[in-house]
């Protein structure tokens, strides 16, 4: 499951069609009870937004509270042009 932020109003401005976080979250919470092995991909992360102290320790403690197995973080990989 892709979590981008727990920031909704960022999140609907980056991904305005996606489903809301606590949603993802509540998925993965789900799938975990199911005996399902879950993991969260936590990214991109975006400079100045979404990469502070502020933003990432909530998010780490939200996948945390919902007992996801693994979790990975990706930074935002600018390509030449964008």
């Amino acid at each position: 499951m892709t979590i981008t932020t727990l920031d909704e109003g960022l999140r609907s401005l980056i991904e305005p069609r996606s489903s809301p976080s606590a949603d993802r979250l509540a998925i993965l919470q789900e799938a975990k009870r199911r005996g399902i092995k879950t993991y969260a991909f936590l990214g991109p992360l975006l400079p100045y937004l979404s990469d502070t102290e502020v933003s990432l320790v909530p998010l780490l403690k939200a996948v945390q509270d919902v007992g996801a197995d693994y979790f990975y973080i990706d930074r935002l990989n600018r390509r030449f042009g964008v």
